[in-house]
């Protein structure tokens, strides 16, 4: 699967962006991508779901099951990160697992492109009938890897995952989940610690 997402992932570092195509970009970005965060006395909880996108086929944004999601949360006292979770198809080969790719937008000449650092694979913790789910308690991989902490380092995040023989790609912005995840520890979070306790 490693090898899979390698390949998936290589045309894509030898494209070349223009400063006019990042704007317009994240301009539709931030309609396709909407972090939402939930508060409660316990913590935040960041999240978003992102239909998944036309690399193989052409998605149906009425198919609940053609959206992956990623969620974070974040426990109020102490304030520390509970878990990190990427929620796929429910029909996604378990065995393949999904694939993460982190990349950065770096400047080349007059344009940008996109450079991978880390392409990590992890194993797909359990399905339903609505989703599989791989969760990373305290956002780390089981190599002591701080999987959130690197989100906050790049701009891209590839998530692929496989089901019936064909292997899925889409792109999370991590600029736009840094901004909403900046705003839930300032605002929101302040905000939501401020409720009183009534128990």
């Amino acid at each position: 699967m490693l090898f899979i997402g390698v390949v998936l992932i290589a045309p894509i570092a030898a494209q070349t962006i223009s400063p006019a195509d990042i704007t317009k970009g994240q301009d539709l970005l931030r309609k396709q991508q909407h972090w939402e965060t939930r508060c409660s006395l316990r913590g935040c909880i960041l999240s978003v779901d992102i239909l998944r996108a036309a690399y193989i086929s052409t998605p149906d944004p009425n198919d609940v099951n053609q959206y992956i999601s990623v969620a974070v949360a974040t426990d109020r006292s102490p304030q520390k990160t509970n878990f990190l979770m990427f929620e796929v198809d429910p029909h996604a080969d378990k065995n393949a697992g999904i694939v993460i790719a982190l990349a950065k937008t770096v400047p080349q000449g007059n344009s940008f492109k996109i450079e991978f650092d880390d392409t990590i694979p992890f194993p797909i913790d359990r399905c339903d009938n609505t989703t599989c789910k791989t969760i990373l308690p305290g956002g780390l991989t089981k190599d002591g890897i701080d999987l959130l902490a690197k989100m906050q380092q790049h701009t891209h995040l590839f998530l692929l995952y496989t089901r019936d023989d064909q292997t899925y790609r889409t792109e999370v912005n991590l600029d736009l989940f840094n901004e909403a995840y900046q705003e839930m520890l300032g605002k929101e979070f302040k905000a939501a610690s401020a409720v009183p306790n009534h128990h």
